[in-house]
């Protein structure tokens, strides 16, 4: 089960780098629920909602998964996204500039979908990377 389990993960992360959103479907339960610092994201309509706009805002965004771990329903993923901001997200005006960041996913499986996945992600180097938070001087 935990190799299908983390070949479902890899779907979830390889939406980042589409930009179909009918995968959604195949992907997640219609009752899903991504845990964001920024808020939750329910339910598949949602989510379609979500990735788009991820995709609108970062047109070139790649993420790549650099390791995994699963055991029964869970999957810790480790992955790195990059890309350029190139359109609005969350409030925030383009900024041309492109980011680096790594994250980590833990995704709840069940059946053949993913009901519930909870996001860590570097924010403040994307911010700071996108020039919306200045990087610290050395002293």
């Amino acid at each position: 089960m935990s190799a299908e389990n983390k070949e479902i993960s890899r779907r979830f992360t390889e939406l980042f780098n589409s930009d179909d959103p009918s995968a959604v479907e195949e992907v997640f339960t219609p009752d899903c629920t991504l845990h964001l610092a920024s808020g939750d994201v329910e339910g598949v309509e949602q989510m379609k909602g979500f990735i788009g706009a991820y995709r609108n805002a970062f047109p070139d965004a790649h993420s790549t998964i650099d390791r995994q771990v699963a055991e029964d329903e869970m999957v810790v993923t480790l992955w790195t996204a990059r890309g350029t901001h190139l359109g609005a997200f969350m409030g925030i005006e383009p900024t041309g500039r492109k980011f680096e960041i790594s994250g980590v996913t833990t995704e709840k499986v069940e059946g053949d979908r993913i009901s519930e996945v909870w996001v860590t992600r570097d924010e403040l180097s994307m911010m700071q990377q996108l020039g919306l938070i200045p990087q610290p001087q050395p002293a």
